[in-house]
């Protein structure tokens, strides 16, 4: 699956989150939504923890988007091949598909989760290595449980 990444995170520790003091938003997994809502919000000026097992693994699966939506995203850069259009098949009646005149690219991952774990140290996002058991939801908060303790 390639080589693990090499970004410098930020560690959160239990000590850092005292139940007087809870974050904003805590991210569970390090994936691409996860990333990037952890990005977006510690940009908006929350208070962002990320929990991932192993926050710098390289992604198993690939990843494909429309060029226009990684081009809002600021993004455009993580692409590995771009096709000039795409073929879809969304029912029977058109087994041949249908073509649509919008860019299509195959994302590269490392390139992806770099930028994004970048950005989001950036933001002030901390980085805590562990699994989630459950989440406990009182009235006013929300307590992950972590797998172990």
């Amino acid at each position: 699956h390639g080589d693990r990444l090499t970004v410098d995170l930020p560690e959160l520790s239990l000590a850092d989150a005292p139940e007087s003091a809870p974050l904003d938003l805590v991210v569970v997994g390090c994936g691409p939504s996860g990333l990037g809502v952890a990005e977006r919000a510690a940009a908006r000026g929350l208070s962002v923890g990320l929990v991932d097992p192993d926050p710098l693994s390289p992604w198993p699966n690939n990843y494909g988007v429309w060029v226009d939506e990684l081009e809002d995203l600021d993004l455009a850069d993580t692409s590995a091949k771009v096709w000039s259009k795409a073929r879809v098949i969304i029912d029977d009646e058109h087994p041949e598909g249908l073509v649509l005149d919008r860019p299509y690219a195959q994302v590269d991952r490392t390139k992806l989760k770099t930028k994004l774990l970048e950005r989001s140290v950036a933001g002030g996002v901390r980085f805590m290595r562990a699994r989630v058991d459950r989440v406990e939801h009182g009235r006013s908060q929300s307590k992950l449980v972590l797998l172990g303790g």
